[in-house]
């Protein structure tokens, strides 16, 4: 049983840190950096 509670508190850090993910790679994938300032971002 004690496994299994720590797994169980993984689960809200989890979902979170797949969140920010999923969330960072729409940005990525809209392209919202560029669209909002052409040129500037480029290196």
């Amino acid at each position: 049983m004690e496994g299994m509670n720590q797994r169980l508190a993984l689960y809200p850090w989890l979902t979170i840190e797949a969140a920010c993910y999923i969330v960072g790679a729409l940005i990525y994938a809209a392209r919202v950096p560029e669209r909002l300032a052409p040129g500037r971002f480029d290196g």
